[in-house]
């Protein structure tokens, strides 16, 4: 289960199948995606496999700081229509912004449009715009920052990835990202939707060197536990006994 809402299917098969689907082995990527099972259920919890990489480079980099925006659509879930807002709040000579987004289907989205205008018009001179790729390795190679503002998620992948190359994270206050961060801060949370808050929380991580690098090494120890040997182990083991 990877889910951050409960898919309405699901909800009917619930309640016509609930005294066989409780038999059933159920694993869940995050205590976000368990919740949304029955809680008397057996569920068992085991992360998105995470593969290690190495550090995004090797001193950690004085301001102004590269921060990337990642995200496979530009939706507000994924809190795109805050993206022109952050830049703007965030002192030029503490950042510059690269952003990584398809126009999907979805950019039809008012804000979204709204933001590829600004993002490509009076804010072009902080904003270097490239495609969505699959590959994150270079994309986080050159990254001091990594923004994830999204106003729902069950696990996030992209903020697993960036802490597992020792890139700190600029993330909303939600509960899948608040996972993440219990064995210690690995960057810094704002308030979901508050792009104000979040432009405090990029600007006070990027003139800070030292603390961005105490938040790399602890994301590279938290995303240890993510390796995909050891979430292929907890899975065949999960397999095993049901």
């Amino acid at each position: 289960v990877h889910n951050y809402a409960v898919p309405r299917p699901f909800t009917v098969m619930v309640r016509v199948l609930g005294p066989v689907l409780r038999r059933w082995s159920w694993i869940a990527v995050s205590r976000t995606a368990r919740d949304l099972l029955p809680t008397q259920w057996d569920v068992e919890l085991v992360p998105n496999p995470i593969e290690p990489g190495p550090a995004s480079h090797g001193d950690t980099r004085p301001a102004p700081c590269t921060v990337v925006y990642l995200a496979g659509t530009d939706h507000p879930v994924k809190g795109f229509d805050l993206l022109a807002d952050i830049v703007r709040a965030t002192p030029a000579d503490a950042a510059r912004f690269v952003v990584h987004a398809e126009r999907s289907r979805r950019s039809d989205h008012p804000t979204s449009r709204a933001v590829w205008a600004d993002l490509e018009g009076p804010l072009a001179d902080r904003v270097e715009i490239r495609p969505f790729v699959s590959d994150v390795e270079p994309v986080l190679a050159a990254a001091d920052l990594v923004l994830v503002p999204s106003r729902r998620e069950s696990f996030n992948r992209v903020l697993a990835e960036a802490l597992g190359r020792g890139v700190p994270v600029v993330a909303s206050d939600i509960a899948a990202h608040r996972e993440h961060f219990e064995e210690g801060d690995v960057g810094r949370t704002f308030r979901a939707g508050d792009a104000a808050d979040a432009a405090r929380a990029v600007t006070e991580l990027a003139l800070d060197v030292d603390e961005r690098r105490r938040c790399a090494d602890r994301g590279r120890r938290h995303v240890d536990s993510f390796a995909p040997d050891r979430v292929a182990s907890r899975l065949l083991a999960a397999w095993s006994g049901s």
